[in-house]
This record gives structure tokens, C-alpha cells and sequence, in this order.
């Protein structure tokens, strides 16, 4: 009791300390456990069946944030990005770790820690953001799915190594089997299931807790770590609205069960060294700077656009809770030292700890302007046809021309439309087509004015975030300005400014442009429809 008490204290100050910081709790959770093991050192043999059933919850969670229906048609690049990410970062993170005389089993280890992405961490940012719905964040999941799958088809392979060819084959076989299982499950079997007790609460509950529970005994009957059954069961109901059923009524439980989790995991490290924190502070770095660097380069060959790889590149540039989970087997194996394990825990402590500030739009920004790959393509930030001046005032301004913004610009008069993207391949590419553009922050109230969006007869957003597009209605107002919305929430808050929301997820060109239409009727005449009122079918017809 005393033990469940102190850890109880201990999360509930790194939880304090997390939400005055606006920053992840769980880094604050595992400094908060190291500091009670420190003045607690018989804490350490006392926390492992605390271990076991966080971890065994936390799993859970992760899997049920999955739901393979987000990716959308981004699973090619998705499978691209992630499966070149797991593969170099796992093979950089080994030959660091050998670098700093970990052995060659360990390094593996720790070369697999270093591979995925948290789904946890990047899920809730991006729920947070509101950003679930956009591009690059369905690119983002598709990403984590893979890699948590690979993970957990290589946790039986690592933990049977030892045993020779069959029994890492047998335990392959396994998780495979699990897996297909659990996809059949997700599509078939729990949606009618938990629905149908979605008002009853405690039928509810229990049901959820029998399918965690069997997925468990399954794993433990196959032979496999219990975290995979745990992973997979969550992953079996994670389709929506089953999962959103299954978050509202067991979110602070996971909540809890995670903090006392992170807490006791931090209370088992030992006090690193001067040697264990060089070695976790250079494989945090290759994590934070490579991990970047691979993913845009990997997604924007695939097809995202310059801006969305370099987003999803930051978004994914931090360790997995199956970092944890790796170290974990690992030390109970005995092919982990403590002090080894300690540079895991750091590790992912670090990278969880900076991704709020690595994703902040100002990183994205100035990245963006230091973009090397597209340079050559777009010389000048003002693109346009040498006799054809900038229009100025009664045109339309299109600001974010990426997927959606670039569709809708086929149905405009290029005459009296002016593109406006930060992003020099898109720019570069509506340049080709023949439109007149700019290359910039659509935010900068600066720019706006020199391209006389104050004068504009209206202005078009297809920018993700709220607060950029409140600034934006600020900057032009009284011009109307039509933005694309996800969430009923923002539209709302849109709305309250003065802006005019679209609510449509991923809306096609044709659909956005007959929203506008029922949103402001006065807009006929200013090139967005053809002379028969019907949505132009391409530039030389609106002209």
C-alpha cells in the first residue's frame, strides 16, 4: 500500500507539472519516478506487477487510436515512409549503440527502440490540433500502424532467438495469426457487438474487459508477449464509432493505469552516468535530426506535397512507448544492463518531450524556407506571366494550394485568381499551369496586404489550422473569407469572427466550390462559375 501511495504522490506532481507546461506528461512521469527511486531504493524489486498491468493497459490504448479507415488512399506513401524510417533508423541506432560498446545483441535492441514512432504522443497532438482528418496527419497514421505492427512481428522473433530458426518461424507464425484475427474482429464481429451495449455502461465495460482478456489468454496460449495480445485487442476496436464508444467510457482509466505506468518505469532506472546520458543524447539527436530528414524526403517522392512531408517528418521524429516495451524484455531477459535500459527510458523521455516544440508552425515555417529539393524550380517568391500584372483588388485569393486548394484552382479564372503557397513545388507547379502565385505564409499580414487581399472580392483558405485562419479573417476583414473546416467546433468558432466555414473532409474541388456558392451567392460574377451558373471544368472555360 505504502509503495501504491508513493506513486500515486509522485504522478499526480509530474501531471501538475505537465499541464502548468503544456508539454507531455510523460516525461515528467518518469523524472518523477526516477526522483522517488532515488530516495526509495528498495522501491525498485516492488513496482514489477504495477509494470505488467500498465503496460498491458497502455498497449491496449495505443492499439484502439488505430483505425486502419483514417489512412484513406494514403497507404502507398504511408508504407513507403514507414517502412524506410523503421528500416534506417533501426540500422543507424545499432551502429551507434555499438559505437558506445553496447554488445551486439543489445545494440539490437536498442537499434529496434530507436525505429518507431509513438502513437500515443502523436495521436493525442494531433486530436489536440484538430488535425486528425488532414493529409499529412492520415499519412502519419498509416505510418504508425506499420511500424507497431512491424514491432510487434519482431518482439517473438527477438524473444526466440536463442531458440533457433523454428521457434522464431513458430512465433511469426503466431503473431500473424493474432493479427488476421484481430482485422476479421474490427470489421465483423465487435462493432455489432459493443454498439449493441453502448447504452448499457457496465455491459459495456465488461464486454471491453473479456476482449482484452481473451486476446490476452491467446497470446499467452500462442506463446507471445502478453503486450502483443494487449496491442492487438485494442487494434480490434478501433473502428469508429466503436472506438470513440470505448475511449468515453475507459479514458481516465488508461489515463490512471498510464501514469502510475511511466511513474514506476521511471522509479526501476538507475541514475545515468556521464556515459549513459552522451549515448542517449546522441541517439535523441540522430532520432531528431534523421528522422525529419528521411521522412520528408521518402513522402514528398511519394507525392505529399513539400510542407505536409517536412510536418509528418517532425510529427514522427520521437521514440515508441514499444521503445519501452523493447526495453523491457530486454532487461527481463537479461540481455539489457540496467544502465543500457536507462538510455531507452532517456531516450524516448527526450524525443516525447521535444515534439510539441518540433511541430510548432513556426518550426514548419522556417524549415520550409530553408527547403532545398525545390529551389531550382522556383526562383522567385512572385510567379506570373511577364505581360500580366498581379491582380490587385475584385479577385480571388487562394490561400493553401495544396491537394484541395490546387483541385479548386482548375474551376477559377486564372485572370482573376491569385494563388498564395508556402510551399515551392506547389508554387512551382502552379507557375506551369499558368497561374498567377506567390510563394509565402498565408498568415503574414504583410503579404496579404501586398497582394491587396483587402481589396480581394473574396478569399479562399484551405489552411489546416484555426488560429492561422482566425488571423487571417483579422488581417482582410470586411472581405469574406470562405474557409474549409473539419469539425463543427471550429466552424463555430470560425463563424463567431466573421469567416464562413465549409464543413467537408477532403471535399472535391466541384463539391467546395458549390458550397461557396450556397454560402455566398454574390460570388457569381467573380469567376468561380461558368455562364450557365454550374462550376467551370477547367481555367479556360471560367475565363
Amino acid at each position: 500500500m505504502m509503495t501504491l501511495t508513493a506513486l500515486l504522490l509522485a504522478a499526480a506532481a509530474a501531471l501538475g507539472l505537465a499541464r502548468a507546461t503544456r508539454l507531455p506528461a510523460v516525461p515528467f512521469l518518469l523524472a518523477s519516478g526516477l526522483a522517488l527511486g532515488s530516495l526509495w531504493p528498495a522501491l525498485h524489486g516492488q513496482v514489477d506487477d504495477l509494470l505488467l498491468l500498465g503496460l498491458t493497459v497502455l498497449m491496449f490504448a495505443a492499439g484502439i487510436e488505430l483505425n486502419p479507415n483514417r489512412v484513406g488512399r494514403h497507404w502507398k506513401p504511408a508504407f513507403e515512409v514507414g517502412l524506410v524510417q523503421f528500416a534506417v533508423l533501426g540500422l543507424a541506432g545499432w551502429a551507434l549503440a555499438r559505437f558506445f560498446g553496447i554488445p551486439a545483441q543489445a545494440a539490437l535492441y536498442v537499434g529496434m527502440a530507436t525505429a518507431a514512432s509513438s502513437t500515443l504522443v502523436v495521436v493525442r497532438l494531433l486530436a489536440l490540433r484538430g488535425e486528425l482528418a488532414q493529409p499529412t496527419a492520415r499519412l502519419v497514421l498509416g505510418v504508425l500502424l506499420l511500424q507497431d505492427l512491424l514491432v510487434i512481428l519482431m518482439i517473438p522473433i527477438l524473444a526466440r532467438s536463442e531458440q533457433g530458426l523454428p521457434a522464431m518461424a513458430g512465433g511469426l507464425l503466431g503473431v500473424l495469426a493474432l493479427t488476421a484475427l484481430a482485422f476479421v474482429c474490427q470489421r465483423q464481429v465487435f462493432p455489432r457487438l459493443i454498439l449493441a451495449r453502448q447504452s448499457e455502461d457496465e455491459g459495456l465495460v465488461m464486454a471491453v474487459m473479456a476482449i482484452l482478456f481473451a486476446f490476452l489468454g491467446l497470446a499467452w496460449w500462442l506463446g507471445l508477449p502478453l503486450v502483443a495480445g494487449a496491442f492487438l485487442a485494442g487494434f480490434a476496436l478501433s473502428e469508429f464509432p466503436v472506438s470513440s464508444v470505448v475511449r468515453g467510457q475507459l479514458g481516465s482509466l488508461w489515463d490512471f493505469f498510464g501514469a502510475l505506468f511511466f511513474t514506476a518505469l521511471g522509479a526501476v532506472v538507475q541514475v545515468p552516468d556521464l556515459q549513459v546520458l552522451l549515448a542517449a543524447g546522441a541517439l535523441a539527436g540522430m532520432v531528431l535530426v534523421l528522422t525529419p530528414l528521411l521522412v520528408a524526403l521518402v513522402a514528398e517522392r511519394a507525392g505529399l506535397s513539400a510542407r505536409g512531408s517536412v510536418e509528418a517528418g517532425l510529427l514522427l521524429a520521437q521514440t515508441s512507448e514499444f521503445s519501452l516495451v523493447l526495453g523491457l524484455h530486454g532487461l527481463g531477459a537479461g540481455i539489457l544492463d540496467p544502465l543500457t535500459f536507462s538510455i531507452v527510458v532517456l531516450v524516448t523521455a527526450l524525443t516525447m518531450l521535444l515534439t510539441p516544440l518540433l511541430t510548432l508552425p513556426q518550426v514548419t515555417r522556417k524549415l520550409m524556407y530553408l527547403h532545398p529539393s525545390r529551389r531550382r524550380r522556383c526562383h522567385a517568391s512572385v510567379c506570373r506571366r511577364p505581360d500580366q500584372p498581379l491582380p490587385s483588388q475584385d479577385h480571388v485569393v487562394v490561400l493553401g494550394c495544396g491537394e484541395t486548394g490546387g483541385l479548386l484552382l482548375e474551376h477559377l479564372d486564372p485572370e482573376t485568381t491569385l494563388a498564395i503557397d508556402q510551399d515551392p513545388s506547389v508554387v512551382a507547379d502552379l507557375c506551369e499551369r499558368g497561374f498567377q502565385c506567390v510563394r509565402g505564409d498565408g498568415v503574414d499580414r504583410a503579404l496579404l496586404e501586398r497582394v491587396g487581399a483587402c481589396r480581394a472580392r473574396v478569399v479562399v483558405s484551405t489552411m489546416a489550422r484555426v488560429g492561422d485562419n482566425l488571423k487571417i479573417i483579422r488581417s482582410v476583414a470586411p472581405v469574406p473569407v470562405l474557409v474549409r473546416v473539419f469539425d463543427t467546433a471550429h466552424a463555430r468558432r470560425l463563424e463567431e469572427e466573421g469567416g464562413i466555414p465549409i464543413l467537408h473532409s477532403e471535399a472535391a474541388a466541384s463539391e467546395f466550390l458549390a458550397r461557396i456558392q450556397q454560402a455566398l451567392p454574390a460570388l457569381a460574377g467573380s469567376g468561380l462559375t461558368s455562364e450557365n451558373g454550374s462550376p467551370p471544368r477547367n481555367p479556360r472555360e471560367a475565363s
